[in-house]
């Protein structure tokens, strides 16, 4: 598989100014970078200013955004043709992961640092579309599910990755 680059952006922070975000997307893009990770819901950012014109920035230069949200801020942004995935965080029930994983064109996205052995077999259960879910650790963990093929594998490594997909959970298996 190969590996894909990405940066991480955000916006509506004192210290990152709107134009030199903006402009930094375009570098991006011109060395070679693959997708932008943001997101929309830093209790300290005023999104209000500044998210839209990231949105329809990297929409303009066809960058994939995974956009970490949480239920709060979900419905208050036109989500760009160019996002490559929603990373859902705080407030989605399972039945609203389920529904995007099965409706939304794009990747879903779950935060693998809070997720249990027990919310994976839930959303199997519920006949969650696992080609539309990806799994994400916010850092290192050592204890990974694999999502691959819509079939989850338990592998014990060190892994850091936002392509692949990986999950931590605090039950520990051999």
């Amino acid at each position: 598989m190969e590996k894909l680059k990405g940066i991480s952006v955000y916006v509506g922070l004192d210290d990152y100014p709107i134009e030199d975000t903006l402009k930094y997307l375009e570098q991006a893009k011109e060395n070679g970078i693959d997708f932008v990770f943001t997101s929309a819901h830093i209790p300290e950012a005023d999104i209000e200013t500044s998210f839209q014109r990231l949105l329809d920035k990297a929409d303009e230069l066809e960058l994939p955004l995974v956009v970490d949200v949480s239920k709060r801020v979900m419905d208050k942004f036109k989500l760009p043709k160019s996002l490559g995935a929603l990373r859902l965080d705080y407030g989605f029930t399972i039945e609203e992961v389920v529904e995007y994983s099965k409706t939304l064109p794009y990747l879903i996205e779950l935060n693998a640092s809070n997720l249990t052995r027990s919310y994976l077999e839930r959303l199997k259960a519920l006949n969650a579309n696992f080609n539309n879910i990806r799994l994400s650790p916010c850092f290192f963990v050592e204890n990974v599910f694999f999502v691959q093929n819509g079939n989850c594998t338990f592998h014990k490594k060190l892994y850091n990755g936002i392509q692949e997909g990986c999950a931590r959970t605090p039950e520990r298996t051999e």
